[in-house]
């Protein structure tokens, strides 16, 4: 499996946080002639184990990748996903996303909050308050999406996983570094040695333990940093360790996992 460079944010579904606010924070559309105003409740889209699929048009044959992650923020269910470009229609796909391109989900409601689905409103109110994710499409023309409002709402560079450990790293030093009094003339400065703090990364609510070539690149960092004086360019080192240790890389082992996962699925 080979992953786009980009990773996609994206407004899948409203967001409401009581049943009050379900009658103005739904997204509105029409279904069988009548007009219906859907939202979710906070905590009500749930997000299964397995992968869930990114989809061109719903269409379950055109597979193009698959989300990464899924959180709630300003009134809306936003997820995170990425392309697999060994795909046939991935390049279609890479095509289509820009900012403000329309998406649409695949839900299947658990349950829903009947008291609102009884009120007899001219506008029905559909309040899912239990629905798992089964899929995430991007839209094709001339199709729109159900939500208005759902859409990519940013485009960023997939950091490596590597390089993003060594900076969240440095961020915590320099927040817990204290400022150290100026010596004075005679006074021999003393260099303090680095502490290497145990170092986890999360991924799906898994946490993967570190192995013996992540620590040789914070080894090698430390040595690169404690020699020069300066900060140490990850990527040099990161290219260097690759040439000499054979093995993936915490992406590649993601996404074999995926792989693997979509296969038996």
């Amino acid at each position: 499996m080979s992953l786009s460079e980009h990773r996609y944010i994206a407004r899948i579904a409203p967001c409401s946080s009581t049943a009050a606010d379900a009658a103005h924070d739904g997204a509105t559309f029409v279904e069988g002639g009548q007009r219906v105003r859907e939202s979710f409740a906070s905590g009500g889209l749930t997000w299964p184990i397995e992968s869930v699929p990114v989809l061109l048009s719903h269409d379950e044959s055109k597979r193009v990748g698959f989300v990464s992650e899924v959180a709630e923020r300003d009134g809306w269910y936003e997820a995170s996903f990425v392309l697999d470009m060994n795909r046939p229609l991935s390049r279609v796909a890479q095509d289509l996303l820009c900012v403000g391109a329309p998406v649409s989900i695949g839900a299947k409601s658990l349950g829903k909050d009947e008291h609102l689905a009884n009120l007899g409103t001219a506008t029905a109110i559909h309040r899912h308050t239990k629905a798992v994710l089964e899929e995430l499409s991007i839209i094709e023309p001339p199709f729109v999406a159900a939500y208005p409002g759902a859409k990519v709402i940013r485009i960023v560079e997939r950091e490596n996983p590597l390089v993003r450990l060594h900076r969240q790293r440095q961020e915590r030093e320099r927040a817990q570094a204290k400022p150290t009094p100026k010596p004075t003339p005679k006074a021999q400065p003393t260099r303090q040695p680095k502490s290497q703090p145990a170092v986890a990364t999360v991924y799906r609510g898994r946490t993967v333990s570190d192995s013996a070539w992540k620590q040789e690149f914070e080894r090698r960092m430390d040595w690169v940093e404690a020699t020069t004086g300066r900060p140490a360019d990850p990527e040099d080192v990161l290219r260097g360790l690759r040439r000499e240790l054979e093995g993936p890389t915490l992406d590649e082992l993601y996404a074999e996992t995926i792989g693997r996962r979509s296969v038996a699925a």
